[in-house]
């Protein structure tokens, strides 16, 4: 029925169904790509577990098989679908995805499919006497590591031998993903919690089992993790199911945060590091961005935080589902879709934004009174 600019880029339209409807580009970061996009026809829920470029093609992998669509310079235009990849299974659960040192991708399969790398036109297809490939890590001096349902083991890609690791302690059960700490140590998150694997005494061990042994690192209010990230100060960060726990080797200092602190939400599903060295960090509800600042010999942290207000997708987002672009973007992968965002864009300074000042309302022609009850 009517509309109105106002005098800081707001657009205000009053609907005949759908009330006062408000849009400001400040309030719409992050782009949104809903299932319909994907073409599923089976009703099924749709989970987006990751990504990986591809030259012109952004691969996006679900559980129900891999898809691409091609990168387009500025926004993408959200109509076009994306398509299936044709060179891997419709029904494979595609939970990983990673390219490695020499421009392989891999795709890792977690309901029986095996373990695919793909360079351009060359598919290869690796299979193993276990169902869950769950995270394949690269490591600095280029070996390949596989988490699986039965552990974790090495990988040789040239005859697909596979060697397994094991613990004296106790089965790992899955393994969800591998980091590099150093040149000599690996740290994993697996059904046990977190187990670390030395390379030159090659030997494995879970912190949680070894008893009367403490160590501060791992000292945390919650044993429940969905994910692990070092980043380029050398700061780990632990992802549980309640907040966050950083440690600084240098300072040997453990800092806890929940939402009391300033994060959106406690439930960590992922974190990532940005060419601007700040921290991303997806939850069940919401994203938090948190910049560092060194002062004498620990460090301030300062929260971001972005919600469904700001475009996020409305369901939860997953696990380790995040990726950071080479060109500057960061995507995000949930159930019923993934987001995506230009980080290079977002300042941390936006726009302030006025609070409106009703002087009168009309609702169907009719002024609306204040303390009066309408049908």
């Amino acid at each position: 029925y009517t509309q109105y600019n106002d005098k800081e880029g707001g657009f205000w339209i009053g609907t005949s169904n759908r009330w006062l409807l408000y849009y400001h580009p400040e309030r719409f970061k992050f782009r949104n790509f809903g299932r319909t996009l994907f073409k599923q026809n089976n009703g099924s829920e749709l989970m987006v577990y990751s990504f990986c470029k591809d030259e012109s093609q952004m691969l996006v992998g679900t559980q129900q098989g891999l898809f691409q669509y091609t990168i387009t310079e500025g926004t993408m235009p959200v109509s076009i679908p994306l398509s299936l990849h044709p060179g891997i299974p419709a029904k494979a659960s595609c939970i990983m995805l990673w390219k490695d040192n020499s421009q392989r991708i891999w795709v890792c399969t977690n309901n029986g499919y095996g373990l695919y790398s793909i360079k351009h036109d060359d598919i290869r297809h690796y299979t193993f006497p276990f169902q869950n490939i769950n995270y394949l890590h690269e490591t600095f001096d280029g070996r390949l590591f596989l988490g699986t349902n039965l552990g974790f083991g090495s990988f040789d890609p040239l005859s697909g031998n596979y060697e397994q690791l094991n613990t004296e302690t106790s089965p790992l059960g899955n393994v969800y993903q591998l980091t590099e700490y150093g040149q000599d140590t690996l740290i994993g998150l697996s059904d046990q919690g977190i187990f670390i694997y030395d390379f030159k005494r090659d030997s494995l061990s879970i912190p949680a089992q070894l008893t009367g042994q403490k160590n501060a690192i791992f000292t945390h209010s919650n044993h429940h993790y969905n994910c692990l990230f070092i980043d380029s100060r050398g700061l780990i960060w632990f992802g549980t199911y309640d907040g966050i726990n950083i440690w600084d080797p240098e300072s040997n200092k453990l800092s806890t945060f929940h939402t009391e602190d300033g994060l959106v939400n406690n439930v960590i599903k992922s974190i990532v590091e940005d060419h601007l060295h700040r921290i991303w960090i997806s939850t069940s509800n919401g994203i938090s961005r948190i910049e560092l600042k060194k002062e004498e010999e620990s460090y301030q942290y300062s929260f971001s935080n972005f919600n469904r207000y700001d475009g996020v997708i409305e369901y939860e987002f997953l696990p380790r589902s995040v990726y950071l672009d080479p060109e500057g973007k960061l995507l995000w992968g949930g159930l019923d879709g993934f987001n995506e965002i230009d980080y290079t864009q977002l300042y941390q300074e936006s726009q302030k934004l006025s609070t409106p000042l009703f002087i009168r309302f009309f609702l169907a022609a009719r002024e609306i009174k204040q303390g009066e009850i309408y049908n």
